[in-house]
Protein backbone atom coordinates (compact mmCIF):
# COMPACT_ATOMS: atom_id res chain seq x y z
CA UNK A 1 0.00 0.00 0.00
CA UNK A 2 1.80 3.11 -1.20
CA UNK A 3 1.59 6.77 -0.36
CA UNK A 4 0.16 6.79 3.16
CA UNK A 5 1.25 9.66 5.46
CA UNK A 6 4.34 9.11 7.57
CA UNK A 7 2.49 9.04 10.91
CA UNK A 8 0.20 6.23 9.63
CA UNK A 9 1.01 2.52 9.61
CA UNK A 10 0.09 -0.38 7.38
CA UNK A 11 -0.69 -3.52 9.33
CA UNK A 12 -2.43 -6.87 8.97
CA UNK A 13 -6.16 -7.14 9.69
CA UNK A 14 -5.41 -9.65 12.43
CA UNK A 15 -2.79 -7.41 14.11
CA UNK A 16 -5.52 -5.07 15.32
CA UNK A 17 -8.85 -6.83 14.70
CA UNK A 18 -10.42 -10.22 15.25
CA UNK A 19 -13.65 -11.92 14.20
CA UNK A 20 -16.22 -14.10 15.93
CA UNK A 21 -18.39 -16.39 13.80
CA UNK A 22 -22.11 -16.75 14.41
CA UNK A 23 -24.20 -19.75 15.45
CA UNK A 24 -26.93 -21.64 13.61
CA UNK A 25 -29.84 -22.88 15.75
CA UNK A 26 -31.97 -25.63 14.14
CA UNK A 27 -34.95 -24.43 12.08
CA UNK A 28 -37.22 -26.46 14.31
CA UNK A 29 -36.68 -23.77 16.96
CA UNK A 30 -37.57 -20.84 14.68
CA UNK A 31 -40.69 -18.74 15.33
CA UNK A 32 -41.82 -15.69 13.36
CA UNK A 33 -43.19 -13.52 16.17
CA UNK A 34 -41.45 -11.99 19.23
CA UNK A 35 -41.90 -13.99 22.43
CA UNK A 36 -40.62 -13.82 25.98
CA UNK A 37 -37.46 -15.88 26.33
CA UNK A 38 -36.66 -15.58 22.61
CA UNK A 39 -34.15 -13.40 20.77
CA UNK A 40 -34.08 -12.12 17.19
CA UNK A 41 -31.89 -14.31 14.95
CA UNK A 42 -30.23 -12.02 12.44
CA UNK A 43 -29.63 -13.28 8.91
CA UNK A 44 -28.07 -11.42 5.98
CA UNK A 45 -31.48 -10.83 4.37
CA UNK A 46 -32.62 -8.97 7.50
CA UNK A 47 -30.26 -6.12 6.61
CA UNK A 48 -31.97 -5.62 3.22
CA UNK A 49 -35.29 -4.30 1.95
CA UNK A 50 -37.18 -7.52 2.65
CA UNK A 51 -36.30 -8.77 6.13
CA UNK A 52 -37.89 -11.96 7.43
CA UNK A 53 -37.93 -11.63 11.25
CA UNK A 54 -37.01 -14.90 12.96
CA UNK A 55 -36.76 -15.60 16.68
CA UNK A 56 -35.02 -18.42 18.56
CA UNK A 57 -34.88 -19.44 22.23
CA UNK A 58 -32.40 -17.44 24.33
CA UNK A 59 -29.33 -19.63 24.92
CA UNK A 60 -25.81 -18.96 26.20
CA UNK A 61 -24.21 -20.53 23.14
CA UNK A 62 -25.73 -17.93 20.81
CA UNK A 63 -23.39 -15.26 19.46
CA UNK A 64 -24.91 -11.80 19.85
CA UNK A 65 -24.36 -8.30 18.56
CA UNK A 66 -25.53 -4.80 19.43
CA UNK A 67 -26.73 -2.23 16.92
CA UNK A 68 -23.25 -0.64 17.01
CA UNK A 69 -21.38 -3.83 16.15
CA UNK A 70 -20.02 -4.47 12.67
CA UNK A 71 -20.69 -7.78 10.93
CA UNK A 72 -19.16 -9.19 7.75
CA UNK A 73 -21.06 -11.56 5.47
CA UNK A 74 -19.00 -14.72 5.05
CA UNK A 75 -20.52 -16.73 2.19
CA UNK A 76 -21.45 -16.77 -1.49
CA UNK A 77 -22.74 -13.75 -3.35
CA UNK A 78 -22.93 -11.65 -0.17
CA UNK A 79 -19.34 -12.26 0.94
CA UNK A 80 -17.69 -9.11 2.25
CA UNK A 81 -20.93 -7.21 2.72
CA UNK A 82 -20.61 -4.94 5.78
CA UNK A 83 -23.66 -5.01 8.06
CA UNK A 84 -24.57 -2.97 11.12
CA UNK A 85 -27.46 -1.32 12.92
CA UNK A 86 -29.35 -4.36 14.28
CA UNK A 87 -29.35 -6.11 17.64
CA UNK A 88 -29.76 -9.83 18.33
CA UNK A 89 -28.08 -13.18 17.78
CA UNK A 90 -26.37 -13.56 14.40
CA UNK A 91 -26.14 -16.73 12.34
CA UNK A 92 -23.18 -18.56 10.80
CA UNK A 93 -23.37 -16.58 7.56
CA UNK A 94 -21.86 -13.60 9.40
CA UNK A 95 -18.86 -12.84 11.56
CA UNK A 96 -18.66 -10.02 14.10
CA UNK A 97 -15.60 -7.77 13.96
CA UNK A 98 -13.91 -7.46 17.35
CA UNK A 99 -12.43 -3.97 17.57
CA UNK A 100 -10.13 -2.76 20.36
CA UNK A 101 -11.21 0.34 22.28
CA UNK A 102 -8.13 2.17 21.01
CA UNK A 103 -9.53 2.13 17.46
CA UNK A 104 -12.54 4.20 16.35
CA UNK A 105 -15.31 1.68 15.51
CA UNK A 106 -16.85 3.91 12.87
CA UNK A 107 -13.44 4.27 11.20
CA UNK A 108 -13.28 0.48 10.86
CA UNK A 109 -16.80 0.46 9.40
CA UNK A 110 -15.79 2.81 6.57
CA UNK A 111 -12.43 1.08 6.07
CA UNK A 112 -14.08 -2.32 5.63
CA UNK A 113 -16.49 -0.86 3.06
CA UNK A 114 -13.59 0.45 0.99
CA UNK A 115 -11.89 -1.48 -1.79
CA UNK A 116 -8.84 -1.82 0.45
CA UNK A 117 -10.79 -4.56 2.23
CA UNK A 118 -13.48 -5.39 -0.34
CA UNK A 119 -11.15 -6.29 -3.22
CA UNK A 120 -9.18 -8.99 -1.36
CA UNK A 121 -12.25 -10.32 0.47
CA UNK A 122 -14.20 -10.63 -2.78
CA UNK A 123 -11.33 -12.60 -4.29
CA UNK A 124 -12.06 -15.25 -1.65
CA UNK A 125 -15.51 -15.74 -3.18
CA UNK A 126 -14.00 -18.17 -5.66
CA UNK A 127 -11.65 -20.00 -3.28
CA UNK A 128 -13.39 -19.99 0.13
CA UNK A 129 -16.59 -21.86 -0.69
CA UNK A 130 -17.22 -22.59 2.99
CA UNK A 131 -16.64 -18.95 3.96
CA UNK A 132 -13.54 -17.07 5.05
CA UNK A 133 -11.88 -17.51 8.43
CA UNK A 134 -9.40 -15.58 10.51
CA UNK A 135 -6.43 -17.07 8.64
CA UNK A 136 -7.76 -15.67 5.36
CA UNK A 137 -7.86 -12.17 6.87
CA UNK A 138 -4.25 -12.32 8.01
CA UNK A 139 -3.11 -11.44 4.48
CA UNK A 140 -5.26 -8.31 4.19
CA UNK A 141 -3.31 -5.15 5.07
CA UNK A 142 -5.08 -2.06 6.39
CA UNK A 143 -3.89 1.57 6.65
CA UNK A 144 -4.25 2.92 10.19
CA UNK A 145 -3.88 6.63 11.03
CA UNK A 146 -3.53 8.11 14.51
CA UNK A 147 -6.68 7.86 16.63
CA UNK A 148 -7.35 11.60 16.48
CA UNK A 149 -7.14 11.54 12.69
CA UNK A 150 -9.42 8.48 12.58
CA UNK A 151 -12.06 10.57 14.29
CA UNK A 152 -11.56 13.49 11.88
CA UNK A 153 -11.88 11.11 8.94
CA UNK A 154 -15.07 9.58 10.37
CA UNK A 155 -16.65 13.01 10.88
CA UNK A 156 -15.84 13.98 7.29
CA UNK A 157 -17.06 10.67 5.82
CA UNK A 158 -20.29 10.73 7.81
CA UNK A 159 -21.01 14.24 6.54
CA UNK A 160 -20.11 13.46 2.91
CA UNK A 161 -22.09 10.23 2.79
CA UNK A 162 -25.04 11.97 4.43
CA UNK A 163 -25.07 14.52 1.58
CA UNK A 164 -24.60 11.71 -0.93
CA UNK A 165 -27.56 9.76 0.47
CA UNK A 166 -29.76 12.86 0.20
CA UNK A 167 -28.67 13.37 -3.40
CA UNK A 168 -29.34 9.72 -4.25
CA UNK A 169 -32.81 9.91 -2.71
CA UNK A 170 -33.65 12.88 -4.92
CA UNK A 171 -32.15 11.24 -8.02
CA UNK A 172 -34.02 7.99 -7.37
CA UNK A 173 -37.29 9.87 -7.89
CA UNK A 174 -36.39 10.78 -11.47
CA UNK A 175 -37.18 7.41 -13.17
CA UNK A 176 -40.67 7.34 -11.61
CA UNK A 177 -41.25 10.99 -12.54
CA UNK A 178 -40.24 10.25 -16.15
CA UNK A 179 -42.45 7.17 -16.23
CA UNK A 180 -45.41 9.20 -14.96
CA UNK A 181 -44.64 12.01 -17.44
CA UNK A 182 -44.60 9.61 -20.39
CA UNK A 183 -47.83 7.97 -19.26
CA UNK A 184 -49.45 11.38 -18.80
CA UNK A 185 -48.41 12.40 -22.32
CA UNK A 186 -49.88 9.19 -23.74
CA UNK A 187 -53.12 9.59 -21.78
CA UNK A 188 -53.52 13.20 -22.90
CA UNK A 189 -52.71 12.20 -26.47
CA UNK A 190 -55.07 9.26 -26.86
CA UNK A 191 -58.01 11.03 -25.25
CA UNK A 192 -57.72 13.96 -27.62
CA UNK A 193 -56.65 16.48 -24.97
CA UNK A 194 -53.09 16.92 -26.25
CA UNK A 195 -54.37 18.25 -29.58
CA UNK A 196 -57.53 19.94 -28.31
CA UNK A 197 -56.43 23.52 -29.06
CA UNK A 198 -54.82 22.38 -32.33
CA UNK A 199 -58.15 20.88 -33.49
CA UNK A 200 -59.97 24.12 -32.79
CA UNK A 201 -57.37 26.11 -34.75
CA UNK A 202 -57.50 23.64 -37.64
CA UNK A 203 -61.31 23.34 -37.47
CA UNK A 204 -61.11 19.55 -37.07
CA UNK A 205 -63.74 17.47 -35.33
CA UNK A 206 -62.86 15.39 -32.29
CA UNK A 207 -62.23 11.69 -32.95
CA UNK A 208 -64.28 8.75 -31.70
CA UNK A 209 -63.59 5.58 -29.73
CA UNK A 210 -63.36 2.48 -31.90
CA UNK A 211 -62.52 -1.19 -31.30
CA UNK A 212 -59.30 -2.46 -32.86
CA UNK A 213 -60.90 -5.04 -35.16
CA UNK A 214 -62.50 -2.16 -37.09
CA UNK A 215 -59.06 -0.66 -37.70
CA UNK A 216 -57.03 -3.70 -38.71
CA UNK A 217 -56.23 -7.36 -38.14
CA UNK A 218 -54.90 -9.28 -35.14
CA UNK A 219 -52.39 -12.01 -36.04
CA UNK A 220 -51.83 -14.74 -33.44
CA UNK A 221 -48.22 -15.91 -33.32
CA UNK A 222 -47.31 -19.53 -33.92
CA UNK A 223 -44.05 -21.12 -32.85
CA UNK A 224 -41.93 -23.39 -35.06
CA UNK A 225 -40.26 -26.45 -33.55
CA UNK A 226 -37.17 -25.79 -31.43
CA UNK A 227 -35.13 -27.68 -34.01
CA UNK A 228 -36.36 -25.26 -36.69
CA UNK A 229 -34.91 -22.20 -34.95
CA UNK A 230 -31.31 -21.05 -35.50
CA UNK A 231 -28.95 -18.25 -34.49
CA UNK A 232 -26.95 -18.23 -37.73
CA UNK A 233 -29.20 -15.87 -39.69
CA UNK A 234 -30.93 -18.46 -41.88
CA UNK A 235 -34.49 -17.62 -42.91
CA UNK A 236 -36.83 -15.08 -41.31
CA UNK A 237 -36.08 -13.26 -38.09
CA UNK A 238 -38.02 -14.91 -35.29
CA UNK A 239 -39.38 -13.02 -32.27
CA UNK A 240 -40.77 -14.57 -29.12
CA UNK A 241 -40.86 -11.46 -26.93
CA UNK A 242 -39.51 -7.96 -26.17
CA UNK A 243 -36.28 -9.42 -24.80
CA UNK A 244 -35.30 -10.07 -28.46
CA UNK A 245 -36.77 -7.01 -30.15
CA UNK A 246 -37.50 -3.81 -28.19
CA UNK A 247 -39.10 -1.90 -31.04
CA UNK A 248 -35.80 -0.40 -32.18
CA UNK A 249 -33.15 -3.09 -32.31
CA UNK A 250 -32.62 -6.83 -31.96
CA UNK A 251 -31.15 -8.45 -28.87
CA UNK A 252 -30.13 -12.13 -28.95
CA UNK A 253 -31.65 -12.52 -32.44
CA UNK A 254 -33.05 -15.81 -33.71
CA UNK A 255 -34.16 -16.95 -37.15
CA UNK A 256 -36.27 -19.71 -38.62
CA UNK A 257 -36.50 -21.20 -42.11
CA UNK A 258 -39.93 -22.57 -41.23
CA UNK A 259 -41.99 -19.55 -40.12
CA UNK A 260 -45.57 -20.29 -39.07
CA UNK A 261 -46.76 -16.67 -38.87
CA UNK A 262 -45.02 -13.62 -40.36
CA UNK A 263 -45.97 -10.12 -39.23
CA UNK A 264 -45.46 -7.14 -41.58
CA UNK A 265 -43.24 -4.17 -40.75
CA UNK A 266 -46.12 -1.90 -39.70
CA UNK A 267 -47.24 -4.26 -36.92
CA UNK A 268 -47.68 -3.54 -33.25
CA UNK A 269 -46.53 -6.45 -31.08
CA UNK A 270 -48.30 -7.35 -27.83
CA UNK A 271 -47.07 -9.98 -25.38
CA UNK A 272 -50.09 -12.16 -24.59
CA UNK A 273 -48.72 -14.77 -22.16
CA UNK A 274 -46.64 -14.98 -19.00
CA UNK A 275 -45.09 -12.40 -16.71
CA UNK A 276 -44.68 -9.83 -19.50
CA UNK A 277 -48.33 -9.98 -20.56
CA UNK A 278 -49.52 -6.67 -21.99
CA UNK A 279 -46.03 -5.49 -22.95
CA UNK A 280 -46.52 -3.52 -26.19
CA UNK A 281 -43.76 -2.63 -28.63
CA UNK A 282 -43.37 -1.51 -32.24
CA UNK A 283 -43.17 -4.44 -34.60
CA UNK A 284 -40.98 -5.33 -37.54
CA UNK A 285 -41.21 -7.81 -40.41
CA UNK A 286 -40.55 -11.10 -38.65
CA UNK A 287 -41.94 -14.50 -37.71
CA UNK A 288 -43.67 -14.33 -34.33
CA UNK A 289 -43.99 -17.03 -31.66
CA UNK A 290 -47.10 -18.07 -29.76
CA UNK A 291 -46.53 -15.56 -26.93
CA UNK A 292 -46.85 -12.63 -29.34
CA UNK A 293 -49.84 -11.20 -31.16
CA UNK A 294 -49.39 -8.65 -33.91
CA UNK A 295 -51.96 -5.96 -34.59
CA UNK A 296 -51.70 -4.83 -38.23
CA UNK A 297 -53.55 -1.55 -38.87
CA UNK A 298 -55.01 -0.76 -42.26
CA UNK A 299 -52.69 1.07 -44.65
CA UNK A 300 -54.38 4.46 -44.29
CA UNK A 301 -53.83 4.50 -40.51
CA UNK A 302 -50.64 5.76 -38.85
CA UNK A 303 -49.39 2.55 -37.19
CA UNK A 304 -47.29 4.49 -34.69
CA UNK A 305 -50.42 6.28 -33.48
CA UNK A 306 -52.10 2.92 -32.90
CA UNK A 307 -49.00 1.76 -31.02
CA UNK A 308 -49.20 4.77 -28.70
CA UNK A 309 -52.96 4.32 -28.28
CA UNK A 310 -52.57 0.67 -27.26
CA UNK A 311 -49.56 1.41 -25.03
CA UNK A 312 -51.50 4.14 -23.22
CA UNK A 313 -54.25 1.69 -22.33
CA UNK A 314 -52.09 -1.33 -21.49
CA UNK A 315 -53.46 -1.43 -17.93
CA UNK A 316 -56.96 -2.00 -19.31
CA UNK A 317 -55.71 -4.83 -21.50
CA UNK A 318 -53.85 -6.53 -18.64
CA UNK A 319 -57.03 -6.73 -16.53
CA UNK A 320 -58.27 -9.32 -19.03
CA UNK A 321 -55.28 -11.63 -18.42
CA UNK A 322 -56.52 -14.61 -16.40
CA UNK A 323 -55.23 -17.96 -15.15
CA UNK A 324 -52.16 -19.31 -13.36
CA UNK A 325 -50.13 -18.25 -16.39
CA UNK A 326 -51.74 -14.89 -17.31
CA UNK A 327 -52.88 -14.81 -20.91
CA UNK A 328 -54.81 -12.71 -23.40
CA UNK A 329 -57.02 -14.02 -26.18
CA UNK A 330 -57.38 -12.70 -29.69
CA UNK A 331 -60.82 -11.28 -28.86
CA UNK A 332 -59.37 -9.31 -25.94
CA UNK A 333 -57.36 -7.30 -28.46
CA UNK A 334 -59.96 -7.20 -31.21
CA UNK A 335 -62.56 -5.74 -28.84
CA UNK A 336 -60.18 -3.27 -27.17
CA UNK A 337 -61.27 0.37 -27.63
CA UNK A 338 -58.94 3.22 -28.53
CA UNK A 339 -59.41 6.89 -29.42
CA UNK A 340 -59.47 7.11 -33.21
CA UNK A 341 -59.16 10.55 -34.86
CA UNK A 342 -58.63 11.33 -38.52
CA UNK A 343 -55.28 10.73 -40.22
CA UNK A 344 -54.28 14.42 -40.01
CA UNK A 345 -54.68 14.39 -36.22
CA UNK A 346 -53.03 10.98 -35.90
CA UNK A 347 -49.92 12.40 -37.52
CA UNK A 348 -50.01 15.48 -35.29
CA UNK A 349 -50.38 13.36 -32.15
CA UNK A 350 -47.45 11.14 -33.11
CA UNK A 351 -45.31 14.21 -33.83
CA UNK A 352 -46.13 15.76 -30.45
CA UNK A 353 -45.57 12.54 -28.50
CA UNK A 354 -42.23 11.96 -30.23
CA UNK A 355 -41.07 15.49 -29.35
CA UNK A 356 -42.11 15.21 -25.70
CA UNK A 357 -40.64 11.73 -25.40
CA UNK A 358 -37.41 13.04 -26.91
CA UNK A 359 -37.18 15.58 -24.08
CA UNK A 360 -37.82 12.80 -21.52
CA UNK A 361 -35.19 10.60 -23.20
CA UNK A 362 -32.65 13.42 -23.00
CA UNK A 363 -33.33 13.89 -19.29
CA UNK A 364 -33.06 10.13 -18.77
CA UNK A 365 -29.68 10.05 -20.53
CA UNK A 366 -28.42 12.85 -18.29
CA UNK A 367 -29.82 11.04 -15.24
CA UNK A 368 -28.08 7.77 -16.16
CA UNK A 369 -24.78 9.57 -16.71
CA UNK A 370 -25.06 11.38 -13.38
CA UNK A 371 -26.14 8.19 -11.61
CA UNK A 372 -23.09 6.34 -12.92
CA UNK A 373 -20.82 9.09 -11.60
CA UNK A 374 -22.56 9.14 -8.21
CA UNK A 375 -22.44 5.34 -7.97
CA UNK A 376 -18.65 5.57 -8.34
CA UNK A 377 -18.29 8.40 -5.82
CA UNK A 378 -18.34 6.31 -2.60
CA UNK A 379 -15.20 4.35 -3.46
CA UNK A 380 -13.49 7.50 -4.79
CA UNK A 381 -14.20 9.25 -1.49
CA UNK A 382 -13.06 6.25 0.56
CA UNK A 383 -9.89 5.95 -1.50
CA UNK A 384 -8.99 9.56 -0.72
CA UNK A 385 -9.84 9.05 2.95
CA UNK A 386 -7.56 6.04 3.37
CA UNK A 387 -4.68 7.60 1.47
CA UNK A 388 -4.70 10.48 3.96
CA UNK A 389 -6.01 13.02 1.43
CA UNK A 390 -9.47 13.75 2.87
CA UNK A 391 -8.53 15.61 6.05
CA UNK A 392 -5.29 17.33 7.06
CA UNK A 393 -2.71 15.58 9.21
CA UNK A 394 -1.76 17.05 12.57
CA UNK A 395 1.91 16.56 13.51
CA UNK A 396 0.89 16.70 17.17
CA UNK A 397 -1.21 13.50 16.83
CA UNK A 398 0.25 10.43 18.52
CA UNK A 399 1.72 8.30 15.68
CA UNK A 400 -0.19 5.20 14.68
CA UNK A 401 2.90 3.09 15.39
CA UNK A 402 2.60 3.97 19.08
CA UNK A 403 -1.11 3.15 18.91
CA UNK A 404 -0.31 -0.29 17.47
CA UNK A 405 2.16 -1.04 20.26
CA UNK A 406 -0.46 -0.11 22.85
CA UNK A 407 -2.99 -2.43 21.16
CA UNK A 408 -0.48 -5.27 21.13
CA UNK A 409 0.29 -4.58 24.78
CA UNK A 410 -3.36 -4.90 25.71
CA UNK A 411 -3.53 -8.18 23.75
CA UNK A 412 -0.51 -9.42 25.68
CA UNK A 413 1.69 -9.80 22.61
Amino acid sequence: MNGIPKNWIETSFTDILNIKGGTQPPKSKFISEPKHGYVRLLQIRDFGDKPVPTYVPEENKLQKCTSNDILIARYGASIGRILTGMEGAYNVAMAKVLIPDLIDHRFIYWLLKSNIFQSPILSLQRTAQSGFNKNDLEFINLPIPPLAEQRRIVAKLDALFGHLDNLKAKLNRIPELLKNFRQSVLTQAVTGKLTEEWRVAENIKVGKFTILKELGEVLAGQSPKVSEVNTEGRGEKYITGPEQWDGKKFHKPKWTEFPKRIAPSNSIFITVKGAGVGKTFLGTKAAIGRDIYAFVPEDHINHKFVFYAIKATTAEIITNAKGLIPGLSKSHLQDHKIYYPGKFEQDEIVCRIDKLFSVADSIETQYNSLKDKIDNLPQAILQKAFKGELVPQDPNDEPASVLLERIKGEKGE
